[in-house]
């Protein structure tokens, strides 16, 4: 059964970052977050199907492959995780890396996602956090903490936690096989 949209007293002020939410009391707060982020996972995984050229999938977006990530076939566990896929892959893009390397990065993240299920409360600073991984992974065209901070409007310290959390789940070192397409200069 599909929620449908209830009037609720109050605003919704949309800026390129955020979305601020006022109402009248604290539980219509709750009730229209619940409703909005139902509706915006719903959009996206639309949105995702668009993209890609299929119909919506029933029951959610737990095995998709966004525009098959470049030849990747992912069963991702929560549809967030697509979501910092592409992002992740967009933005290697935009940095002019290859589509080997954006699988590479993509297989990074996929791999982290099986072994830790993180919790997503923000997609970019997850992706901000692989992009930084992998750069630092292919150790070519190196972009710092800040930099993605700046780009992705998250924290630089939130980005270096993270980054450290995803070298020490997958044991990550200077050109990983796994996921790197370079090899260490001799």
């Amino acid at each position: 059964m599909k929620n449908t949209p209830r009037l609720v007293l109050g605003h919704i002020i949309l800026t390129q970052r955020f979305m601020i939410i006022t109402a009248t009391t604290p539980a219509l707060l709750t009730e229209c977050r619940k409703l909005l982020e139902s509706h915006l996972q719903e959009i996206l995984v639309e949105a995702q199907d668009k993209r890609q050229g299929r119909g919506g999938q029933p029951g959610g977006l737990t095995s998709a492959q966004p525009g098959d990530l470049k030849g990747e076939n992912h069963s991702w566990l929560e549809p967030d995780y697509v979501a910092v896929a592409c992002s992740v892959q967009d933005g290697l893009q935009a940095l002019g890396y290859s589509s080997r390397q954006q699988r590479g990065a993509v297989k990074l993240w996929f791999d982290f996602c099986s072994k830790v299920q993180p919790s997503i409360r923000k997609t970019a600073v997850w992706a901000a956090t692989v992009i930084y991984a992998f750069t630092r992974l292919e150790k070519e065209k190196f972009i710092n903490q800040q930099e993605l901070a700046g780009r992705y409007g998250v924290a630089s310290s939130t980005i270096s936690s993270r980054f450290r959390l995803l070298c020490r789940s997958l044991k990550l070192v200077a050109y990983d096989g796994r996921y790197s397409t370079k090899k260490p200069k001799n």
